[in-house]
């Protein structure tokens, strides 16, 4: 499996399961409403998924090789797009007042959307060949 289908199986997952850990409960918007009003919470968010992403591309860089070239970090740049997306929508929702069950299932549709904009080769990328 590549990690972009990794990636997304997990969102998927998380997702069909109204998983707090992707901040699908009710409640959540007071605590969204903080870090919205404070440029230093939204400074720290920021950085820490730079730091995801920069991470997934260093390992994604030593698993293909010396000859990668920038497909590692295209690839991880990607990725953490399509997580931001769908953070940033449930956020977005649940601040609008639905429900962390409502949210999921609409947030369910934008996955088909993004999934639907992936290009093959993004989602073949990483598959390791069998041994």
């Amino acid at each position: 499996m590549s990690p972009a289908v990794a990636v997304l199986r997990t969102l998927r997952a998380e997702v069909v399961t109204v998983s707090p850990r992707m901040g699908l409960v009710d409640g959540f918007e007071r605590f969204m409403r903080v870090i919205e009003e404070s440029p230093a919470l939204r400074s720290r968010v920021f950085g820490m998924r730079r730091r995801a992403v920069d991470r997934l591309a260093a390992v994604l860089a030593e698993e293909a090789g010396e000859d990668a070239g920038p497909l590692p970090a295209l690839v991880a740049g990607q990725l953490g797009w399509v997580q931001a997306q769908v953070t940033e929508y449930i956020q977005a929702e649940l601040v609008a007042g639905r429900t962390a069950a409502e949210t999921s299932r609409a947030a369910l549709g934008l996955l088909d959307e993004i999934e639907g904009l992936l290009s093959d080769r993004l989602l073949e990328y990483g598959i390791r060949p069998a041994v």
